[in-house]
């Protein structure tokens, strides 16, 4: 760990910085390398995120995409992209017995002349079962469905009684009134959600997005089975497992204990600690009694009990209460000595979290403003400039602030001997985020000449910097987590936020999450 501290605090202030050479810095190999760890604590996530009104089309594409592979209606591919969970890839390459579901086909019928539920021969419709039935009795069949809910809206099967055809998407469209199809398709994005585990809702305030888990290290399966900081692009970041605000490298239970006792409880607390050093407890009820008169004569208020306010003893009955107890005045003054020590360790680590907390809001106002800037710039001049790195900037500090702010809690809850690491590692993060926070602090407007035209070296080495910066910046970001990982592995164990109910599979014994139908080793159907 030496070589974290070993830098220069001139190192950015070199006069040669400014030189194009080539072989000077690589940092464009450097960020190549780096593409895949986009602010993950050190893991390789993808996460893709979909807007909430393009969700919908997407399952539909996906639908498509299993009609034509496997060659079967868009009905059966529903079905069966509902049997897997919504994985595109189990329903693409399903096991036996699905496919024998999937190939079975419902037995055709001879076409008749007239509904066979009202006997009207207008406006005939069958699926491939020739069973036909009237536009209205239709639309009365899957309307009905919607206005059961969710569970009987998506799955529906031909009306004929005992008839396994199931429903087309295009039947749907057809026969709904356009409001009960968009709850169909707002039914079908429920659905999704509830069963796939590798989507989820930003949590945000007035944000939809649906973000989605493409994978973890090759193989996870769910949200709930890592713990990482998710990102999304409404700004608001939260965490895969309790899905409350993001708050790595601090695990779940600290957080809810932290957010207990700072948030909105931060003079509560202090309240407390006052309290213990300066009022006594009954001897009897234990009541919290502050002394306001001259009188070592004391009542409890509650229990009524009579006691001397110097050595707590029974005022009928002590004696002694002149005579020093070296004892005695060790324990009470280890008492007064503990709690002075916890309030000036609460209020220095609260203190600090807040501070480091409202810096983060800082920074997201700070995104948006310049975003503003350079897209006023663009709109001045005749070429484009990408502006993307100045944004990776900015979300970069985001999240190293957020990073820096919830290492303080990890501070205060974990022991002595681990303290010294954290402050170390909080050290490295925050010089260099100072840095790329400055740099990022130069005006735009500055690279403007008189005739509003961009000038492109003094630009080229603003870039170049923000750049490095940003880079070097991830660097120790990815240090901190890593590090903290490898010395306080209990930080990372996904089972302290809570137990994962599972069932086991009584073919090869393997245990599944208790949602999943079909086992993840063998893949056969949960009886």
């Amino acid at each position: 760990m030496s070589d974290y501290g070993d830098y220069d605090d001139n190192y950015y202030d070199q006069e040669d910085y400014g030189d194009h050479d080539e072989h000077d810095y690589h940092y464009e190999e450097e960020e190549k390398k780096a593409s895949d760890q986009k602010l993950t604590f050190g893991q390789s996530h993808q996460l893709r995120l979909v807007k909430d009104y393009l969700f919908c089309n997407e399952i539909k594409e996906n639908i498509k995409t299993i009609q034509d592979t496997l060659g079967i209606s868009s009905g059966k591919a529903l079905w069966l992209f509902q049997k897997v969970n919504y994985d595109l890839n189990l329903a693409q390459n399903p096991t036996q017995k699905l496919i024998d579901e999937v190939y079975s086909s419902a037995k055709q019928a001879k076409k008749t002349s007239e509904c066979i539920l009202c006997c009207d021969d207008r406006n005939l419709y069958s699926l491939e079962c020739n069973h036909e039935f009237c536009s209205n009795c239709w639309s009365q069949y899957l309307e009905a469905g919607i206005k059961q809910g969710c569970e009987f809206a998506l799955i529906k099967k031909c009306p004929m009684d005992k008839c396994k055809q199931i429903v087309d998407l295009d039947v749907f469209k057809k026969f709904l009134k356009d409001s009960s199809y968009k709850l169909f398709e707002t039914f079908l994005c429920q659905d999704f959600m509830a069963r796939n585990k590798k989507a989820t809702c930003c949590p945000g305030k007035k944000c939809q997005n649906i973000i989605i888990l493409n994978s973890y290290k090759g193989s996870l399966q769910s949200f709930d089975e890592a713990f990482f900081n998710v990102s999304c692009d409404c700004t608001y970041s939260f965490c895969s497992l309790c899905r409350d605000e993001a708050h790595r490298p601090l695990n779940c239970q600290k957080m809810k204990e932290w957010s207990s006792l700072v948030g909105g409880k931060t003079s509560e607390t202090i309240d407390q600690l006052w309290i213990k050093l300066n009022t006594k407890k009954c001897p009897k009820c234990k009541v919290d009694i502050e002394k306001n008169q001259g009188c070592m004569h004391m009542t409890c208020r509650k229990c009524t009990y009579e006691f001397c306010w110097l050595c707590m003893g029974d005022w009928k009955n002590h004696v002694d209460c002149n005579k020093y107890s070296e004892i005695h005045k060790k324990e009470q003054d280890q008492i007064k000595q503990q709690s002075e020590e916890e309030l000036k360790r609460f209020t220095f680590f609260s203190e600090r979290f807040i501070n480091h907390k409202k810096s983060i809001e800082f920074a997201i106002r700070k995104k948006f403003e310049i975003e503003k800037i350079y897209n006023d710039i663009n709109t001045k001049l005749d070429t484009v400039i990408n502006f993307d790195f100045l944004t990776e900037a900015l979300l970069t500090i985001i999240e190293c602030r957020r990073a820096v702010a919830f290492s303080y809690p990890l501070a205060y809850y974990i022991s002595i001997s681990k303290r010294n690491l954290v402050e170390f590692l909080q050290k490295d993060l925050e010089n260099n985020l100072e840095r790329l926070d400055h740099k990022t602090d130069q005006k735009i407007y500055e690279f403007l000449n008189e005739k509003q035209r961009m000038m492109e070296n003094e630009f080229y080495d603003f870039q170049r910097d923000v750049k490095k910066l940003t880079l070097t910046l991830n660097k120790y970001f990815g240090n901190m987590i890593d590090s903290f990982e490898k010395e306080m592995p209990e930080l990372s164990k996904v089972s302290s936020y809570k137990e994962i109910p599972t069932w086991t599979c009584d073919y090869c014994g393997v245990p599944n999450q208790i949602d999943h139908i079909f086992c993840e080793s063998c893949f056969i159907e949960r009886k």
